[in-house]
């Protein structure tokens, strides 16, 4: 049996100050398009799906996710705290993952970035 390449990254950025990137759909979708773009990962569907503020609270989120040629590429986001949540994964050694912690930094700038390799 033949091992299958992957490579399954996370992200979360926390202190985004430009608080469209957080409550835009149409701002986080063309930074997670510019992301995709930077990794190498060939989009093939889009999806994203606003959260309005629950009772008492004044900020919501978005939920976003590219179908990608090598798998997907998913982002939350939540606007009271913040920060984003990236989940990224490929089977295509083609890409550009090891950039991965840069490209993010670069698309969604906050006071702190941590990223992660999930090891199979």
């Amino acid at each position: 049996m033949t091992d299958v390449f992957k490579d399954h990254r996370v992200a979360e950025v926390s202190g985004i100050k430009d608080k469209k990137i957080l409550s835009n759909e149409d701002e986080l979708m063309k930074r997670a398009k510019s992301l995709a773009g930077r990794l190498r990962l060939t989009i093939v569907s889009e999806h994203s799906h606003p959260f309005p503020a629950r009772e008492g609270e004044t900020d919501g989120g978005i939920s976003l996710v590219l179908i990608v040629a090598e798998s997907h590429l998913a982002i939350h986001t939540w606007e009271r705290e913040r920060s984003l949540h990236i989940d990224t994964f490929t089977c295509s050694p083609e890409t550009n993952m090891r950039n991965f912690r840069r490209e993010v930094m670069r698309e969604f700038p906050g006071d702190q970035t941590k990223t992660k390799k999930i090891k199979y």
